[in-house]
């Protein structure tokens, strides 16, 4: 799937569940919630629960 930017590309990962992702997504995810977990006040406000769920799998 083509993304425009980083940002549209998190949106429509994050409103995926995380059983529907393509395998570089999940590698994607995993690097991004690296970088979450350092700057915690990152879209914490926009986090889905699915993805919340999901951070806690890495």
């Amino acid at each position: 799937m083509y993304y425009k930017n980083e940002k549209e590309m998190i949106q429509k990962i994050k409103c995926k569940k995380y059983a529907e992702l393509e395998e570089w997504e999940k590698v994607y995810l995993k690097e991004y919630v690296k970088e979450y977990r350092r700057n915690k006040r990152i879209w914490h406000h926009e986090i889905s629960t699915d993805f919340q769920k999901m951070e806690y799998k890495f």
